[in-house]
């Protein structure tokens, strides 16, 4: 989560939670490793959807023109929270069958 807030020094907040927000999407992709759980073809459809989607009204956002490294870096904090929080979620899950709402609104 540090790295969430440590993103929105770059980028805004809406847009930091965005990327955040893909955390769902990684434990989709991750669960199949730590879970065991089928990777079915649909589930590749709808991935691909979500980032073309998240893609999309990111770009929209950014129409000013300015070109600075600095919304790399945040896109990139951003990113390795969702990743690692997607990450301390499924091993959480492998563990115990469920997961306490505290630690994660995202049970699948």
């Amino acid at each position: 989560m540090s790295l969430l807030f440590m993103s929105m020094k770059y980028l805004p907040t809406s847009i930091s939670f965005m990327i955040f927000n893909l955390n769902p999407i990684f434990v989709a992709l991750i669960a199949p490793w730590f879970l065991n759980e089928l990777f079915e073809l649909k589930r590749i459809f709808y991935i691909i959807g979500a980032f073309i989607g998240i893609f999309l009204v990111a770009m929209g956002r950014n129409q000013t023109g300015d070109q600075n490294n600095s919304g790399i870096i945040g896109i990139g904090l951003a990113l390795g929270a969702a990743i690692l929080t997607s990450i301390a979620y499924t091993s959480m899950r492998s563990i115990n069958q469920e997961v306490h709402h505290i630690f994660s609104p995202y049970y699948l």
